[in-house]
């Protein structure tokens, strides 16, 4: 096990390969391209598989999540916009209301009744 900067440790894993090729599984690192590239690299004598390691595609888990985001934003734009509206017209409405009512009771002395 070996700590470092990642392209500096990808550098050593591929050394370590062409050094000795018949030594790794697949000649390749795991962890280089699945999901976009890990922080951990594994090379091993045998199947990643083996070893608990998923078998996990060259697209990164976020990439998944930003499709999904974006198309939660997308539809939720449309109805916060219309809330926005009304909530606007509605206030609005509210403090005419209210400053009409405020004047029929100066107007009259009796409280308005909703």
């Amino acid at each position: 096990m070996i700590f470092g900067k990642r392209t500096d440790l990808l550098a050593e894993a591929k050394t370590r390969i062409a050094s000795k090729p018949e030594k790794y599984f697949e000649n390749r690192v795991y962890g280089e391209h699945e999901a976009g590239g890990t922080q951990v690299l594994y090379l091993s004598g045998v199947s990643f598989q083996k070893l608990g390691l998923p078998k996990l595609g060259p697209t990164s888990i976020g990439h998944y999540a930003t499709k999904v985001t974006s198309v939660i934003y997308k539809w939720l734009a449309g109805p916060v916009l219309v809330a926005g509206v009304f909530g606007f017209f509605i206030r609005r409405n509210w403090e005419r209301h209210e400053s009409e009512r405020h004047e029929h009771e100066e107007k009259t002395g009796f409280p308005d009744q909703l």
